[in-house]
């Protein structure tokens, strides 16, 4: 079977749905992060470096669940490879935002809030077309 790429308008009203669920699923899935985070250092005494990192790993599960769901219905990629590839490009985002956080902050100077905002549009907006055109693989037809 061959696949043909079609022109994608980023700014059709389909595209815009997509990204503002994306969005959304995101923000909910960081708030609950913080949440389990929270919950796994005061109340079950975990260490803050595998809490975070278990609460982590369940809500970049969720997002991508999520995701396919309601932001990708539709992805013809299969559940397990697009999980990876998912995965893979949260790993990335998290290297990129602290490569990018040490910089701002430890060389340049710029407070790290306005630096962490500032860096999480970017790299949301870049993990969103990564994850558009490998994850989901909505371009074919």
């Amino acid at each position: 079977m061959e696949y043909k790429k079609r022109k994608i308008n980023f700014f059709s009203q389909e595209e815009m749905n997509r990204g503002w669920k994306y969005l959304g699923v995101g923000i909910i899935t960081f708030l609950l992060d913080l949440l389990l985070l929270f919950i796994f250092v005061e109340f079950l005494f975990l260490r803050e470096f595998l809490a975070a990192g278990v609460s982590f790993s369940l809500m970049t599960t969720l997002n991508y669940l999520l995701n396919r769901k309601y932001a990708f219905a539709g992805s013809e990629i299969q559940l397990k490879k697009g999980y990876l590839f998912f995965i893979f490009f949260a790993v990335l985002g998290v290297l990129t935002t602290s490569i990018c956080m040490f910089l701002a902050v430890d060389v340049w100077t710029f407070h790290y809030l306005v630096s962490r905002v500032i860096i999480a549009v970017f790299v949301s907006i870049g993990t969103y077309f990564l994850n558009y055109y490998f994850t989901f693989k909505l371009n074919t037809i």
